[in-house]
């Protein structure tokens, strides 16, 4: 009978360890641990690249910006304070700037959107200021380059 006779062939010496076929199976704890890593190269990519282009916008000169371009640097405060991290529980990237203890706390986004603020010089007076973007056309840039950001995450 064949069967007997392929089951005396595998009682004869055909005898296999675990560690020389290990490499033939799927390994779900490394292909998670390389995926997570590739995640978070990837997103700390993106944040970087935002981050670098949102400060870019911010540029020094010695007038006031005009409305629709990104506001001029006159402390330094704003541009260094454009900050990004990674979140590996909610697997995202949070970029933007820090809230501030202005007087409302408003300043990073009535600069991004337009707005009414208090003066810096006079906290009785309210100003009314046209939007300068800086964020969303560093998002956008970023949006271009996600391709490239996630080319060749996972590497073998």
């Amino acid at each position: 009978c064949l069967h007997d006779a392929l089951s005396g062939a595998a009682m004869i010496g055909f005898k296999m360890e675990f560690e020389d076929v290990k490499g033939y199976f799927f390994d779900v704890d490394l292909v998670l641990r390389e995926v997570s890593k590739a995640e978070r190269r990837a997103m700390n990519r993106t944040g970087g690249y935002t981050r670098k282009v949102a400060r870019r916008n911010i540029r020094n000169r010695k007038s006031i910006s005009k409305p629709g371009m990104g506001p001029t640097n006159q402390t330094g405060v704003l541009k260094k304070g454009i900050l990004y991290a990674y979140d590996p529980d909610r697997k995202s990237v949070v970029i933007g700037p820090v809230r501030y203890n202005d007087a409302q706390g408003t300043a990073p986004a009535v600069l991004e959107y337009g707005g009414i603020t208090r003066s810096p010089y006079d906290s009785s007076r309210t100003i009314r200021i046209q939007a300068r973007p800086y964020m969303h056309p560093a998002f956008e840039a970023a949006q271009k380059k996600l391709d490239e950001f996630w080319k060749d995450a996972m590497r073998p």
